[in-house]
């Protein structure tokens, strides 16, 4: 399974809580790039290996905040 097949199956296991989604690739294809922009109201962010220190410690920020 890969992630945009676990994107897809997600919704089936019936979590009821918010669960924040990031997406992070070394995929800089326009393609997957659509493919997130059709599904953003699930996604947070698409983010493009490597990601700096600065924007991985923002994110765990933001998951902390939200629980």
């Amino acid at each position: 399974m890969n992630g945009w097949e676990f994107i897809a199956e997600l919704p089936k296991l019936g979590i009821s809580k918010p669960i924040l989604q990031y997406i992070l690739t070394s995929s800089i294809s326009p393609d997957d790039m659509d493919r997130y922009d059709s599904i953003i109201p699930k996604l947070e962010e698409y983010l493009v290996k490597p990601i700096s220190k600065q924007k991985l410690a923002s994110i765990i920020d933001l998951v902390n905040f939200s629980l």
